[in-house]
């Protein structure tokens, strides 16, 4: 059985994912359990990311916009990056060529680099292997000593670089500008609120002074904890930062202190509330998954004591599509009932949509004002028209025609956007865009524009006929060429 898939994504972010895939054993005496070779599930941090297994082990992931991000990156129009020992890009260009041992040097690697002046520039990686040993202290934790390898240098193509030096744990402890300029950084081990050790850093120091950073367990617990993080600035002034620690590290509060912590120093305070209520569903996992932000207020100390209240509804736990946001300007006391505005938003959520994981398409997007009334409104339609004629391109380079041809239309790409003077009864605003994608999402645009009138502060249109149009044609974003269409109206207050 093989189960907690793992996605790591290039910012280093690992999103797990609640698949398990069984492969029975013949010929062994037991019964054998069921064949399960694949599975599909989104991220358990709600974060929106899709990973289909099949046969077992392979693995594809699509993104929330529905970009394939895994084995390789192909967008929903697809445009594809591909990779054979270097990346080529959707132009078919390769950005960057890397050569191992260069320079006659088995400790270098060269990284060679597109200029705007169509040759590339170098930057040259030198590592080097550094003994580290440590002394965490911890029971069940083996230490570790021996060699590590590490960056010891980077090379600029202009002929200065940047030099790396390490502590006994191998943690990056200074950093020597091309400028000359050095930044250092302490550490300490430090037990958290689960009783784990790790290195912490607790200074950074540069030209403009020293950061002081000062981990403190409030509560231990293996769920529902508490510690924070003093941050204390160059200037004197300081920060406390107060997480709660629930299958990752939650910021509930931040306080902001003008000089030393003291309550008389308290400038504000920012309060994040979190939806804990959604059980891990993942083997070792403890306390909650699909954790979501749901309401964060900012109080500033003095005089009223004025706070400001943003309140988020997700439409689903697996992303973070926002529904409906709802603002409080400045109140003092207890949250008002009624916010000072609402914006509410309706995603393109069908199946040929939702099946290929593109979730974050808003269809619809309201704003109220304090009495509910609608004041605002946008209409977003998507993928209208088809693939015909010299829009039908084949044989691009780095463009996929199999899964992404002609008669695939279901890609998210944005076709009309219409704004309302009234949303009950639908005027059109002055501006109406019509984007029309090519095949391969070079666009066609076209700007039809009314007679405006203001009346106090809201802007009204008298819409003008069709058929009155004339104007230019041109390219977008180069490659296929794109036309445009502009028709100006006449704006007038009342």
């Amino acid at each position: 059985m093989r189960s907690n898939f793992t996605w790591t994504a290039p910012d280093g972010t690992t999103h797990l994912f609640n698949i398990a895939t069984t492969q029975p054993i013949g010929g062994t005496p037991c019964t054998p359990p069921p064949d399960i070779p694949g599975g599909q599930a989104r991220a358990t941090d709600s974060s929106g990311f899709l990973m289909t297994v099949s046969n077992y082990t392979s693995a594809t992931v699509l993104a929330p916009n529905g970009t394939q991000v895994y084995p390789n990156v192909e967008d929903t129009n697809g445009n594809f990056f591909s990779n054979s020992g270097s990346i080529v890009d959707t132009l078919g260009r390769t950005p960057v060529t890397v050569t191992t041992s260069c320079n006659g040097n088995s400790h270098q690697t060269c990284y060679n680099v597109l200029n705007p002046q169509g040759g590339r520039s170098t930057y040259t990686v030198t590592t080097t292997s550094i003994n580290v040993s440590t002394a965490f202290g911890q029971s069940g934790v083996t230490e570790y000593s021996g060699s590590l390898t590490v960056v010891q240098s980077i090379a600029l193509p202009n002929g200065t670089s940047y030099l790396f030096g390490y502590d006994s744990y191998g943690e990056l402890d200074s950093i020597t500008l091309p400028t000359g300029g050095i930044v250092t950084y302490g550490y300490t081990n430090y037990q958290d609120s689960y009783g784990n050790k790790n290195r912490w850093v607790t200074s950074r120091t540069s030209g403009g002074g020293t950061w002081s950073y000062t981990p403190q367990v409030i509560s231990s617990c293996s769920v529902g904890c508490q510690q924070q993080v003093t941050v204390s600035k160059p200037s004197g002034d300081n920060a406390v930062y107060t997480f709660t620690l629930n299958n990752g590290a939650w910021s509930n509060q931040v306080q902001a202190y003008t000089g030393a912590v003291s309550p008389s120093n308290l400038l504000a305070t920012k309060s994040t509330s979190w939806n804990f209520s959604n059980p891990c569903q993942t083997q070792g996992c403890t306390g909650n998954q699909y954790i979501q932000m749901a309401q964060d207020t900012i109080t500033w100390t003095g005089g009223s004591s004025p706070s400001h209240t943003k309140q988020y509804t997700y439409d689903s736990t697996a992303d973070n599509n926002i529904t409906s946001l709802k603002e409080w300007k400045f109140y003092t006391g207890s949250l008002p009932s009624t916010p000072d505005r609402e914006t509410d938003f309706v995603y393109l959520n069908t199946s040929p949509y939702t099946s290929k994981n593109i979730l974050d398409r808003v269809a619809t997007m309201t704003i109220k004002d304090n009495t509910g009334a609608i004041k605002f409104r946008k209409d977003v339609s998507y993928d209208q028209g088809s693939f015909t004629g010299s829009n039908c391109i084949t044989g691009a380079s780095q463009h996929d025609d199999t899964n992404y041809g002609c008669s695939a239309t279901t890609r998210g790409n944005p076709t009309s956007i219409t704004v309302y003077t009234d949303p009950v009864t639908p005027d059109l605003l002055p501006s109406v865009r019509r984007e029309v994608y090519m095949i391969l999402r070079n666009e066609e645009e076209c700007h039809v524009e009314g007679q405006a009138q203001r009346s106090g502060d809201d802007w009204g249109v008298e819409a003008v006929g069709s058929g009155a149009a004339s104007g230019g044609c041109g390219p977008r974003d180069g490659g296929v060429e794109a036309q445009h269409l502009r028709v100006e109206g006449q704006v007038r207050r009342s």
